[in-house]
Parts: structure tokens; sequence; C-alpha cells
């Protein structure tokens, strides 16, 4: 596994609905730094980027789990923000 195999940028403006996702994030990363994933995801990141923050799994596979239970569990609450080209 690579390290930040799988980024990915969301928004909520909903802070109660972040700390849910984090703790998400920590459950998808199943191996490896559990802390990395979350890095730079936490109140201070998220207001001072305008309710974003990137989580950075290890792995696709992590990622891709993560979105789909931030869905099953939180649909509506928080969206992907793709990725900048010039970030």
């Amino acid at each position: 596994m690579t390290a930040n195999a799988f980024r990915l940028t969301i928004h909520t403006d909903d802070i109660a609905v972040l700390h849910c996702l984090r703790g998400l994030a920590n459950y998808c990363q199943e191996t490896g730094n559990k802390n990395s994933v979350v890095r730079g995801t936490g109140n201070d990141a998220w207001m001072a980027n305008g309710h974003r923050v990137t989580f950075n799994f290890d792995a696709s596979a992590y990622g891709e789990k993560f979105v789909q239970e931030g869905n099953r569990l939180l649909a509506g609450r928080w969206e992907h923000v793709p990725d900048r080209d010039d970030s």
C-alpha cells in the first residue's frame, strides 16, 4: 500500500458530521497509520478551508469503503469535492 493512495476532499457545513466522518475514516483505514488519514481534518482546518477537509487513505479500497459507508450513514449531510488542478 502506498501512502495517500486515495485522497478525498469533502465538504460539510455541520461540524458534528465532520466528527462522524473523522471516526468513519479511522474505521475504514483498516491497516497502517490510522492517524495519517485524519491529519489536517481538525476543526480549525475545516473552518479555515470553507468547511472542507481532505482525508488521505493508504489504499483506494479504504477510501471507497469510506464513501460507501459515509453515504449509507450520512447521505445528504456531506459531499465529495473534486480536487482542483491548481492546488
